[in-house]
């Protein structure tokens, strides 16, 4: 083999190999998204902050808690919760919807 075409074989197996480790780095951080987003959405289901137990997980989430009620009248609050991670090839982000606890009688403040 001339060394000429060895080193364009070495780049790109280089090149090929940095890809992969990166697309699997990006892979595992949207998982890690993915479950950020539906413990956070458990949280806030439950009365407790979201941005605040993600952020305490991961310091560099970004996330997004918005509150809707679900049906007209039924005082039924669907939470829906945003999670963005920075990751090797792109940012990701995952989103969780639940319908948060309806309060129990004789609970609570």
């Amino acid at each position: 083999m001339n060394t000429v075409e060895g080193a364009m074989v070495l780049s790109a197996l280089t090149v090929t190999t940095g890809l992969l480790v990166s697309g699997v780095a990006t892979l595992a951080t949207a998982a890690s998204a993915r479950t950020l987003a539906r413990d956070g959405a458990r949280a806030a289901a439950l009365g407790g902050d979201a941005g605040r137990w993600v952020t305490q997980r991961r310091a560099d989430a970004r996330v997004e808690v918005s509150q809707q009620e679900t049906l007209k009248g039924s005082g039924l609050q669907t939470i829906s919760v945003r999670v963005t991670l920075p990751a090797p090839l792109a940012d990701v982000s995952a989103n969780t919807e639940i319908v948060a606890e309806p309060p129990v009688e004789g609970e609570g403040p």
